[in-house]
């Protein structure tokens, strides 16, 4: 079974959107580690976009990179602007 057919498009966008939110509100600490919140949904929407593109998928990679909307207290934004600080 390969997770890439258009029945599993709903699955990666869930998965995307749910960890887009361990980011979570920044209220207070070193602004590096701040910066670094970002990075687990930045890391897989990089890897759910190369597999994707290395399949020729390309209802994926958008299901991955735009449908997937990041959220959190000021506004929701598409997973690649979420994942690129």
């Amino acid at each position: 079974m390969q997770y890439g057919e258009e029945r599993h498009e709903h699955l990666w966008r869930e998965a995307l959107e749910k960890l887009s939110r361990f980011g979570g509100v920044a209220l207070g600490g070193n602004t590096d580690l701040i910066a670094l919140r970002t990075m687990p949904s930045c890391m897989a929407v990089y890897a759910a976009s190369l597999g994707a593109v290395f399949r020729r998928r390309w209802d994926n990679f958008r299901v991955v990179t735009i449908d997937a909307v990041a959220e959190d207290y000021r506004e929701r934004r598409n997973m690649v602007d979420d994942a690129h600080p």
